[in-house]
């Protein structure tokens, strides 16, 4: 009796078991409250547009290196994963400019022009100088004298000179041993660093006064052809002087000419400045078109290419639009409309492309952004940024025109630099913050950018 009560025990509990394996196995009641879910996740998930991703910079890349200013210093780094190298730590450095072979850095501390090499060594003063610039073909330094009418060459064997003689050699004095005073305002190296071209001024007491004053006697241009034995030619005596001078924009693509304003044209904002050219082979001028700005970010030439930013006004409150000129003919042609203020024009480093800043008319500095355009007839557009948090402007080619360099503004003043391929694509932050930063409306709407920064692309012909 016992073992068949034992034996019914054991079949029910098996019974069991096996009625509860089943019961697992099989599949659960569909829900349709879950279904339904998934279906509207899966709704919302369509509407939704993917991140662009960051553009990639294979492990090979080399653009160069960037020199900025931090916080009064000056900084360098390599591109585009170099470190952060500080150079100076008085905090009273502004305008590095790089030197065309990327060894040496020259600057100006207060109001005096240093140079220094890349890596911080062999920093000194250049005496009694200011308008530095660098030859574009060699490890050159020209510049302006603050008490002689004369320019001055530093060589590449006298670059790390660091004692009081340091100087370099006078390549040009106007009137030497002359009684009345004389100025030369500004240089321009031609672009094979062959030569250079200067404005001078000179000056005679203004006996119509009575006092002390003086007046402009001679507003001239000059060439010097930089050899063992400078040889300067007067190119250009303005029929009647005029206290403001005259203004060198560039040499025309030729070499063969110089662009130039008179400076009184540029002596108020209702002005309509005249860029002019000026013929070497029989020394003519003639009006060539109407320039907003004096500034070199307000035109670009390369090899036989003129862009320059058009206007009525010497002002970006009001319509600016590219135009492309002949400089030898009455040729010219539109690149934007009058619906637009576009400026800043940066030709590619072969002649084909233009990069530029451009708004609406009537729209508020904080929706510039980055556009390119063919030189191509007509011509292709395509707007490169468009991040509302920014204002985008001052671009600026690679060597090998894959990608552009530009700086950014916030509202709030934080200014930084970033890069983007060329054929767009998301751009990258490669310095996060330029101090003192600009100030937002800057000249008549124009920040001067190079006070802030040079981007040196890699050695000349490369």
């Amino acid at each position: 009796m016992r073992r068949a009560a034992w034996l019914l025990l054991v079949a029910l509990v098996l019974v069991r078991c096996g009625t509860l394996s089943v019961a697992l196995e099989q599949p659960p009641t569909p829900d349709p409250r879950i279904d339904a879910l998934a279906t509207r996740v899966a709704a919302l998930e369509s509407q939704v547009s993917p991140l662009p991703e960051p553009t990639s910079v294979p492990p090979d890349t080399s653009w160069g290196s960037l020199a900025y200013v931090q916080g009064g210093d000056i900084w360098v780094r390599a591109l585009p994963e170099g470190e952060e190298q500080r150079l100076t730590t008085d905090g009273r450095n502004r305008a590095p400019r790089w030197s065309p072979s990327g060894a040496w850095i020259a600057f100006t501390k207060d109001d005096d022009v240093w140079l220094m090499r890349a890596d911080a060594t062999s920093a000194r003063r250049v005496p009694d100088s200011f308008g530095a610039s660098w030859s574009p073909t060699a490890d050159r330094l020209a510049y302006l004298s603050r008490t002689q009418s004369g320019a001055w060459l530093i060589e590449a064997e006298a670059l790390g000179n660091t004692g009081s003689s340091g100087r370099g050699r006078v390549v040009f004095v106007d009137q030497p041993g002359a009684v009345a005073g004389g100025e030369i305002d500004q240089v321009l190296w031609r672009p094979d660093g062959g030569a250079i071209a200067l404005t001078v001024q000179r000056w005679q007491p203004d006996l119509s006064t009575g006092s002390d004053e003086y007046s402009s006697s001679y507003n001239g241009i000059w060439t010097i052809v930089i050899d063992d034995e400078p040889q300067a030619a007067e190119r250009f005596a303005a029929d009647q002087p005029t206290d403001q001078g005259l203004l060198l924009a560039d040499w025309t693509p030729d070499t063969e000419g110089l662009l130039f304003w008179y400076a009184a044209d540029l002596d108020t904002d209702a002005a309509k400045p005249t860029l002019r050219l000026l013929t070497f082979a029989d020394g003519a001028t003639r009006a060539v078109a109407d320039v907003a700005f004096e500034s070199p970010a307000m035109r670009s030439i390369a090899r036989t290419t003129v862009v320059v930013t058009s206007g009525a006004r010497r002002s970006l409150w009001e319509a600016q639009q590219l135009r492309l000129v002949d400089p030898y003919s009455d040729q010219a042609s539109l690149l934007t409309d009058d619906q637009t203020i576009a400026f800043a024009p940066r030709c590619s480093p072969d002649g084909a492309s233009i990069a530029y800043v451009a708004q609406p008319r009537d729209a508020d500095f904080g929706q510039r952004r980055i556009w390119i355009s063919t030189l191509t007839d007509p011509p292709q557009v395509r707007q490169l940024t468009n991040d509302p948090a920014f204002r985008d402007e001052h671009p600026r080619w690679s060597a090998d025109a894959s990608v552009l360099m530009f700086a950014r503004l916030t509202p709030e003043g934080r200014a930084s630099i970033w890069m983007i391929g060329a054929d767009g694509g998301q751009p990258w932050e490669i310095i996060d913050e330029l101090t003192p930063a600009p100030n937002w409306n800057g000249d008549a709407g124009l920040i001067a950018w190079d006070e802030l920064l040079d981007w040196w692309v890699g050695p000349p012909g490369e």
